[in-house]
């Protein structure tokens, strides 16, 4: 699924919008229940105000991905953006976060800080698209690539650590452990709750991510929503992060199956409006 078509068609699905509380998820879960060579590249820095929502000058616009995994990029390597046209006269590559990721003129984006940035593509001096770029590491590219995979299948309990089968925690707990990161036990996925505490015990848990003005975004692919409640967990593992025109939209792993447009799968964060509440990340 290509996030412009959700971006186009999101009025006409039920999707579960998080903008007051983000992580005020019911725990009981009354809801039942989201190629390129090596290139060097030059930083560009935006100091404008302007927002890829703008309308005028839309002839050009960046290619979408494909695939899910397109826009995560591993530290230290490149990709290339391309456009929907071959007329770029007047047009600019910029990066909101030249600290994350770096673009030259050609479009080539190189991966320099582990975190989230947007670039974007201007003409005549106005943004008019914009994606966002994951970077992140070999370990965490793993892991979201094992829980797409595993959130392809069928949700069961009973038979949550059998291939084919999953529940929230297990597909936690065997995506990390597929990549040699092992939450708690090494032999089967703990519970929610176990999963919290073995995170809390290992210091892996941000209470609340500082929030920032400007295009600050707090989460990372491979990050985990704790919920507000360590006594009754439902962890959810964060698979990949998309643009959305008043902030982005963050896809975890749900019974729904991968981008799921039941209640839950996805969430909208606005960046203005949305609170964030304690996540569990590592630094692999």
């Amino acid at each position: 699924m290509m996030h412009r078509v959700f971006i186009t068609f999101r009025k006409n699905i039920v999707v579960f919008l998080l903008t007051l509380s983000l992580f005020t998820i019911d725990q009981n879960l009354s809801v039942t229940p989201s190629y390129a060579a090596d290139t060097s590249t030059t930083d560009v820095t935006d100091t404008s105000t302007d927002d890829a929502s703008d309308t005028t000058q839309k002839d050009i616009r960046i290619k979408y991905f494909t695939k899910f995994d397109g826009n995560i990029l591993v530290k230290g390597k490149t990709l290339r953006l391309k456009t929907t046209s071959t007329r770029t006269n007047g047009v600019q590559w910029i990066s909101k976060n030249t600290k994350i990721a770096s673009v030259d003129q050609t479009g080539v984006v190189k991966g320099k800080k582990i975190g989230t940035a947007r670039i974007c593509l201007k003409k005549d001096g106005q943004v008019i698209d914009s994606v966002l770029i994951n970077v992140t590491s070999k370990k965490i590219l793993k892991v979201c690539k094992t829980a797409y995979k595993i959130n392809a299948g069928k949700y069961s309990m009973a038979k949550r650590m059998k291939k084919g089968y999953f529940d929230c925690s297990s597909i936690v707990w065997r995506s990390y452990a597929n990549a040699g990161i092992y939450i708690g036990s090494k032999s089967y996925a703990p519970n929610g709750n176990e999963i919290y505490r073995a995170l809390k015990a290992s210091k892996k848990i941000i209470k609340k991510p500082k929030r920032k003005h400007g295009e600050y975004i707090p989460f990372r692919v491979g990050d985990i929503i704790l919920g507000t409640d360590p006594k009754n967990c439902h962890p959810y593992l964060i698979y990949d992060i998309e643009h959305w025109e008043e902030g982005y939209v963050v896809y975890f792993c749900t019974m729904y199956g991968n981008h799921s447009k039941e209640d839950g799968g996805y969430f909208e964060y606005n960046v203005k409006k949305s609170k964030i509440g304690p996540i569990g990340r590592f630094f692999a």
